[in-house]
């Protein structure tokens, strides 16, 4: 009487990456509604607040997630980084400074059950 195992690890690699991917496009979905928010308050930032993207990229071993504006929003870097005309805003890095914590929320949401 020989046992007959069933090898399992590709689905267990496939739900997990699926998990990591669900719980980034969560999270970016939450980042670009709070960076438009903090990006209307200011003025004079044209349509950079309707050129707020994210991108989760799937590629490679571990998946991620970028932040960032449209290629037409080429201005958007003088709001972050600032230059010799225009003072630093930073909103990206704020808007993921003030919400670590519900970041870390939504992660534990989507993979707290893996063990």
């Amino acid at each position: 009487m020989s046992r007959q195992f069933t090898d399992n690890s590709e689905r267990v690699i496939k739900t997990l990456r699926q998990k990591q991917i669900d719980a980034l496009k969560e999270i970016a979905k939450m980042l670009r509604k709070k960076a438009r928010i903090k990006l209307r308050r200011y003025k004079r930032t044209g349509n950079l607040s309707k050129m707020t993207q994210t991108w989760v990229k799937r590629k490679g071993k571990v998946p991620s997630l970028q932040f960032g504006t449209k290629p037409k929003a080429w201005y958007g870097q003088f709001f972050e980084f600032g230059s010799d005309k225009h003072e630093k805003r930073s909103y990206i890095e704020e808007t993921t400074r003030e919400n670590i914590n519900e970041i870390e929320s939504i992660t534990k949401k989507h993979l707290g059950d893996i063990k």
